[in-house]
């Protein structure tokens, strides 16, 4: 079913107001390079063909809908422009002006505003054509000279005014090659605004090679235009696909694992076949009918040809899945950096609306401002770059207003007039962008940050008093606090910085401030992409979480009695900085399991929002690539939390905010330490027995846990160090004689490690020779009991010396 004429109608809208907007920024551009007395003649006259070109499009496709009014402004503009072209006017400040009042009066007319007055305007043009001269005259503004004085050095920088607040839409660049002025129609009458002659000029460079090409200059390229909705969907799908291949991933590990486990019971049975035949040479002893002791050898040989059959069924299928995840894995991998690239979009897109903005703030201001920009080639995921506007828009206006001084001032202390903000983007290890936007004002003010700070009561004297200088500076994110005099439209209300930092932080960003006596640079460290990151799964209180690793610096495992105590917090030392310990579980309101006085700590250094903590879980699960999901409009700003993941095994796991974290720490007076639980009195011992033949295993099993011990069983050596590493146990009994790990290597293994070194280790073994019996001794072992003059009562003798 086709679209109505009212649908069809409203579409080639959405259309024309994505097609207006590329024009309008690259006009915006081309304007600004215009101001600048610098800029070579050749190129000069490329951007006046350039926004006579853009223009003119403007107007043909206001006309295609019907929206007489930008048609009529455009048609105008376009006529000033042919009349620069043949070398008949002269641009002026005031022309200047009156040409981004004419922008800023299309884009209220896109977004439908009531009450946009045009008719000044277009008077203001046709009077511009009026003045032209009889003759061609320079057309560049290096060629002009003071009339009144013959000889006179060029006429200064055309300073250029505007009181209009830019519009903070994402604007494109774009080309056309029709040509065709036309006469304006009248309209209504607008109001005149007040000029001052201060501005700013603007450089757009690539690899922090400064330059005053036209921002706007492109190369022919093929492109399509496709709608953000679709895009958005197509990234989603690509985040699922992402999923989907992390979970066959899962899959074939465990199909894997599961084949190691059927090659342990195929050691397992050849281990115990002669202990079969005894069983049943004591069960013919014993006065067991035959038939009895055939029927139950069939059926352990039947088990033992089924579970063959269905191992070499199992390495097959792993086989398989290992194959098919391979080509999965290569194929899913390229088509999703294929997709990723499609998000991705040079920085230029975001950054080239800066220099206007820095342009009418700085005019409302009273201030000669320069903004350079470098590295602007470099690509970010376009949802990054989104988040990134209203940022940036507040550390420039903080820039102008707060940090470059009046260019009287300036020149009192011997600095240019001049002051400049620089935006440098760079790549940064990983898959991570740095942003740094400095200016070379005056640096941040200490005495008055901590004075205004304790008046609105962010922080108490005493508070004051104990911070370090970084710490003052990170003040300035705070909600409420600023150190303008006067509240405007632009500033004063001290949320700009806040709102800087809380959006960059919500896209997995920092902000961190330098400020020196030479200026104030801001820091934004963001990722490139955000479909995917590398997290580290942690478990708090059976609950399982991600933390990004970008945000861990280490993960360290420390004894309770290396903690600390300073001003009743617990802290570590590390790296000669004590740091606070954190209880995460206390943070998310969870039940904190709790230190005893011998289990070590699993902690993580954190680092975030500028401060350093240490943060206490109970188990550490390893890393892994991980997709994150938000977690819905219902649940848009959750705190401490920045969205979900789905495991392979379909597990939806919370991602924690390490930025909220930091943040709450920081305005806690007291944190949540771990609780240090006393070790208890001995209730039932563990017993961790090591013996290859299953008989004997099971012989020793049944006579400890008839003592009332706990009993853990391991297979050889290898099998009881990964035994005892998951559990803790109070002794150790052990064969000797053992495959792939006998028990005197056994022995040393425990004793070389500090984690086991105390545990008690007994052998029981038919090795009777002094020399065996020695080299037990002197490998640890806590006693040596040999299996012939094996006694039941002492063996629990020797182990109830030894577990006191």
């Amino acid at each position: 079913m086709g679209l109505t004429g009212e649908e069809f109608l409203a579409q080639l809208l959405e259309t024309f107001k994505g097609e207006a907007q590329e024009h309008l920024q690259t006009i915006a551009s081309g304007l600004i390079v215009l101001e600048q007395n610098s800029t070579p003649v050749d190129e000069y006259e490329k951007v006046i063909e350039q926004v006579f070109r853009e223009t003119h499009s403007l107007k043909g496709a206001a006309r295609a809908v019907g929206l007489r009014e930008i048609e009529t402004l455009c048609q105008q503009q376009e006529s000033v422009f042919s009349e620069v072209k043949k070398g008949k006017l002269i641009l002026t400040p005031d022309s200047f002006d009156l040409f981004h009042e004419v922008i800023h009066a299309v884009e209220q007319l896109l977004i439908q505003e009531k009450g946009v007055k045009t008719a000044d305007l277009i008077k203001r043009l046709k009077s511009l054509i009026t003045k032209t001269s009889a003759g061609p005259v320079p057309t560049h503004p290096s060629s002009l000279v003071n009339l009144s004085e013959p000889g006179s050095p060029p006429l200064p920088t055309p300073q250029i005014n505007n009181s209009i607040k830019p519009s903070s839409q994402d604007l494109y660049s774009g080309l056309s090659k029709e040509k065709t002025p036309q006469n304006p129609n009248s309209i209504a009458e607008p109001e005149h605004l007040n000029q001052k002659e201060y501005g700013t000029g603007s450089k757009l460079t690539s690899s922090g090679e400064e330059n005053l090409q036209s921002p706007i200059t492109t190369k022919s390229v093929s492109t399509i235009k496709i709608s953000s909705d679709r895009l958005e969907t197509l990234f989603a799908r690509a985040d699922d696909l992402m999923g989907a291949r992390l979970a066959v991933s899962q899959r074939s590990s465990s199909i894997y694992n599961l084949l190691q486990n059927f090659l342990a019971w195929r050691w397992a049975w050849t281990q115990i076949t002669t202990d079969i035949e005894h069983l049943r040479t004591g069960a013919e002893a014993a006065g067991f009918h035959q038939a009895e002791i055939d029927h139950i050898t069939e059926f352990l040989k039947y088990n033992h040809d089924f579970i063959q059959v269905l191992e070499k069924k199992l390495t097959s299928i792993s086989r398989a899945a290992a194959r098919d995840h391979y080509l999965l894995d290569t194929a899913t991998t390229e088509l999703i950096d294929e997709i990723k690239q499609v998000i991705l979009v040079p920085a230029s897109s975001l950054l080239e609306i800066y220099p206007r903005v820095a342009r009418d703030l700085s005019r409302e201001y009273g201030k000669l401002v320069d903004i350079t920009i470098s590295g602007a080639e470099i690509e970010i995921d376009r949802r990054i770059l989104e988040e990134l506007k209203d940022p940036i828009l507040h550390i420039i206006r903080n820039s102008i207003d707060h940090g470059i001084e009046s260019p009287e001032i300036r020149k009192e202390k011997g600095k240019s007039e001049r002051g400049e903000i620089k935006i440098i983007v760079s790549h940064l290890r990983g898959h991570q962008a740095e942003i740094r936007i400095s200016d070379n004002g005056r640096g941040l003010e200490h005495a008055t940050i901590l004075s205004n700070a304790i008046s609105k009561g962010i922080i108490t004297k005493e508070e004051a008093g104990d911070l370090l200088p970084d710490q003052i500076s990170r003040l300035i994110f705070r909600s409420g606090l600023s150190t303008s005099k006067t509240i405007s439209n632009v500033s004063g209300r001290g949320l700009g910085l806040a709102i800087a930092l809380e959006k960059t932080e919500q896209i997995g960003g920092s902000v961190k401030v330098e400020s020196g006596p030479d200026g104030t640079t801001f820091v934004l460290t963001l990722p490139l992409s955000l479909a995917t990151f590398r997290g580290i799964k942690v478990v708090i209180s059976h609950h399982p979480f991600f933390l990004p690793l970008r945000s861990i610096e280490r993960v360290i495992r420390i004894k309770p009695e290396n903690l600390k105590t300073i001003e009743n917090r617990t802290v570590i030392e590390t790296d000669g900085e004590p740091l606070a310990v954190v209880s995460l579980a206390h943070i998310l309101g969870l039940q904190d399991s709790g230190l005893t006085g011998e289990k070590p700590l699993n902690l993580l250094i954190t680092s975030a929002a500028g401060i350093r903590f240490c943060l206490h879980v109970d188990e550490i699960a390893g890393t892994q690539e991980i997709v994150v999901k938000n977690l819905g409009p219902q649940l848009k700003r959750v705190r401490h939390f920045s969205g979900a993941s789905v495991t392979g095994d379909g597990i939806v796991i919370p991602v924690i905010s390490c930025e909220d974290l930091a943040a709450t720490i920081t305005g806690m007076p007291h944190l949540p330490q771990p609780v240090l639980i006393p070790d208890e009195p001995a209730g039932q011992r563990s017993i961790l027995v090591v013996e290859d033949s299953i008989t004997s295993r099971m012989l020793l099993k049944n006579i400890l846990e008839g003592a009332g011990y706990h009993v853990e069983t391991a297979v050889d050596g290898v099998d009881a160090l990964i035994k005892l590493k998951q559990t803790p146990v109070d002794l150790v009994v052990s064969d000797v004689d053992m495959p792939r790990m006998n028990g005197f290597v056994l022995t040393e293994k425990i004793r070389d490690d500090p984690a086991f070194v105390d545990i008690p280790v007994i052998l029981v073994t038919s090795l009777d020779s002094r020399e065996d019996r020695e080299h037990g001794i002197t490998v640890g072992a806590s006693a040596y009991i040999v299996k012939s003059s094996f006694d039941q009562s002492n063996l629990l003798e020797v182990i109830s010396r030894h577990i006191l």
